[in-house]
């Protein structure tokens, strides 16, 4: 009868040890998971600012072609400047517009699409 109890005791402090490892391994998972999410939370948030630094850069490009089409065609009514080959302003003008729609793809295809989902 005396070796009962000691073995009870033995049995308690291993239940005792065993206990707290499965607690500090729920916590570690939680850990875990919460860094993973605080990453995927930190990717979209530079995601979307890196959307927005190339939006502002495409819109700048879109600006420039288009004052650079309306100074063209203005110039080109004043007579300020005079070409020999009027193709050669029909293909000038052609370019700029095809670069403009070329432009408009890239922002709906790129932009505005929804970010990555993990």
């Amino acid at each position: 009868m005396g070796n009962t109890q000691p073995r009870g005791k033995i049995i308690l402090s291993m239940e005792d040890k065993t206990q707290p490892a499965v607690e500090e391994t729920v916590i570690e998972d939680a850990n875990i998971k919460l860094e993973e999410l605080k990453l995927k939370i930190q990717e979209k948030s530079e995601f979307l600012s890196y959307r927005r630094q190339w939006s502002r850069y495409l819109l700048t490009l879109l600006v420039v072609i288009v004052v650079f089409n309306a100074a063209f065609l203005v110039s080109i009514g004043m007579e300020l400047l005079t070409f020999k080959d009027e193709w050669l302003v029909r293909i000038i003008i052609t370019g700029s517009f095809v670069e403009v729609l070329g432009l408009a793809k890239i922002v709906v295809d790129f932009l505005f699409k929804e970010p990555p989902k993990n």
